[in-house]
């Protein structure tokens, strides 16, 4: 079974010439100054053909030259793996989708049976990031009292969740999609409850060690250090600056994972092989499909952070790529490809149809200086540039 190994553009199907124009490319994409720390991945039948980093480390002029293996905080590129790590508990008959979150978590939706988990897979549950965040800064300036927290909780994911607890969602679960990172949130402490074991140390022994995954952490690790890709601050509507120590130590389901991108391109190339990986298999080709394909309803709208949508494509954990297309997807791309990426400059997408996975790990710039809410805000370089090159590679 397909494992990645380094390999020439010939003998993974793509054209030499467009790959070296690929780097020429990705090369005057940072020295234009759209990002300054770039690393792009291409692999195709479990060849890496490309596999590059472009500009530096850090934001000082003298930082060191940026490495193939430097760690990005991926942010909410994680959010399949989320989703994998929930649906392995589904196959070894640990809980259903289509119960109500109540079932799981009844100590925050006691009250409500009409959402289920299916829902927040698919971001479908009526939560919104932006009144569950209002919420949580309203009860923390009341110096909330907590309850213990359990042994198997982060105590920071413990402050999060518990200063949330009285949220309720704004809409009815199915009505329309809103893209929602709080939901991953609650579908991580699932895991845990019913793992028995920390969100993070569940992903490791689960994932990322049968992968291979060595550089990926939700708790960054020491060893990680002194690859740790840094930025200049900047603020968001999760509050969140990449560099800050507490998000570096944060096991976010919905957005806390560091990796590089190599084990990104091994993590897709597990949903290629169809849930194999050497002679191991880690999840079904059944679940495969159905992580990869559209759950929204016919007829479910999107509010997105690019716009609205009169239909959503979502699978679980999954954009799916349809005939409608935001600006950060692949002209090229052809429908039926899943994709994600993280706020701070990282994507990744897997093309079943071309057999191939690509990866782009950046740091975001704006063509104003750094913005509250970047995604009203474009940043320079789009991952949809590289996607196409990829695309048009293929021979």
């Amino acid at each position: 079974m397909t494992i990645l190994a380094e390999g020439t553009p010939d003998a993974a199907g793509f054209d030499p010439e467009a790959i070296a124009k690929i780097r020429e490319r990705a090369q005057s994409w940072v020295d234009e100054g759209l990002t300054p720390s770039l690393v792009v991945l291409a692999a195709r039948r479990g060849v890496v053909a490309l596999h590059e980093a472009f500009g530096r480390s850090g934001p000082e002029p003298d930082a060191p030259a940026l490495s193939v293996d430097a760690v990005y905080p991926v942010s909410s590129l994680c959010k399949p793996m989320t989703a994998t790590l929930l649906m392995m508990l589904v196959e070894d008959g640990r809980l259903s989708i289509d119960l109500p979150v109540a079932h799981y978590l009844p100590d925050y939706f006691h009250d409500s049976e009409s959402m289920t988990v299916r829902h927040l897979l698919t971001h479908t549950s009526g939560i919104s990031d932006a009144d569950v965040m209002a919420e949580q800064v309203t009860r923390l300036k009341q110096r909330i009292d907590l309850p213990p927290c359990p042994q198997t909780r982060d105590e920071t994911v413990h402050l999060i969740l518990e200063a949330r607890r009285q949220y309720r969602p704004q809409h009815a679960p199915g009505e329309v999609m809103m893209y929602c990172t709080h939901g991953y949130e609650l579908i991580a402490e699932i895991v845990r409850r019913l793992s028995g074991r920390p969100f993070a140390s569940f992903a490791r022994e689960r994932l990322f060690e049968p992968l291979g995954m060595s550089d990926s952490s939700y708790l960054l690790e020491d060893r990680h250090r002194g690859r740790l890709v840094r930025r200049q601050p900047f603020n968001n509507m999760f509050g969140v600056d990449l560099n800050d120590e507490r998000y570096l130590s944060l096991p976010s389901g919905g957005g806390g994972l560091k990796s590089t991108a190599l084990d990104v391109a091994r993590f897709g190339q597990l949903f290629l092989n169809g849930g194999r990986w050497g002679d191991r298999r880690l999840i079904s080709r059944a679940t495969i499909a159905q992580m990869t394909r559209n759950q929204i309803a016919d007829g479910v709208g999107e509010e997105g952070p690019w716009g609205a949508s009169s239909q959503a494509s979502y699978g679980f954990g999954w954009f799916v790529l349809g005939d409608e297309r935001w600006p950060v997807n692949g002209a090229l791309v052809p429908s039926g490809a899943y994709a994600h990426m993280g706020m701070g400059g990282s994507s990744f997408w897997i093309d079943p149809v071309n057999e191939l996975v690509g990866v782009v790990l950046s740091v975001w710039d704006w063509p104003r200086g750094v913005e509250r809410m970047p995604f009203l805000n474009p940043p320079l370089l789009s991952p949809a540039r590289f996607q196409d090159m990829v695309t048009a590679a293929v021979v």
